[in-house]
């Protein structure tokens, strides 16, 4: 076997290995939905879960191989609609103000 060969099959088998299993990254964008849930019961941690969960989405976005193949405008409009998506939780959901009643008793002789 050559050594052109060689250097050849070593570099292709460097680059289909991949170092994380696909699933793993595409999975965790899933914990979203899992946060919502749990904001029901435990608001807190639930946002914590969802934060989690858009992040991921943001590392997806930027080691996507079918987005990296195409163009650098493309990345960034997939980007900007994580960004979006983080900004709409973040003012509708968590900064959401919470009505507040005060109810009085007004006593009269």
């Amino acid at each position: 076997m050559s050594e052109e060969r060689r250097r050849r099959q070593r570099k292709r088998q460097k680059t289909n290995r991949p170092t994380v299993p696909m699933w793993i990254p595409r999975s965790l964008g899933f914990s979203i939905l899992g946060g919502f849930g749990m904001m029901r019961y435990y608001f807190w941690p639930g946002v914590t879960v969802t934060y989690f969960g858009l992040a991921a989405l943001v590392w997806e976005v930027c080691v996507e191989p079918e987005l990296e193949k195409r163009s650098v405008w493309t990345q960034l409009i997939g980007i900007g609609i994580v960004c979006f998506l983080f900004d709409l939780f973040t003012i509708g959901v968590v900064a959401a103000r919470a009505p507040i009643n005060f109810d009085s008793y007004a006593m009269r002789k």
